[in-house]
């Protein structure tokens, strides 16, 4: 499961990227903080758990 989080979190800087946004005006915009971009970039966060 952590390379799917790396492949996601490498798409999310590639497009964030090509977008011209930083990771702070990404987290505003997403309502998140920027730390927590930073960690989904780099695979360590996990973002793909699903509620039950």
């Amino acid at each position: 499961m952590s390379n799917l989080r790396k492949l996601i979190g490498e798409r999310i800087r590639i497009t964030r990227k090509q977008r011209g946004l930083t990771q702070e005006e990404l987290g505003e915009r997403a309502q998140l903080k920027y730390s927590y971009i930073g960690a989904a970039e780099r695979g360590t966060r996990n973002f793909l758990r699903t509620e039950r």
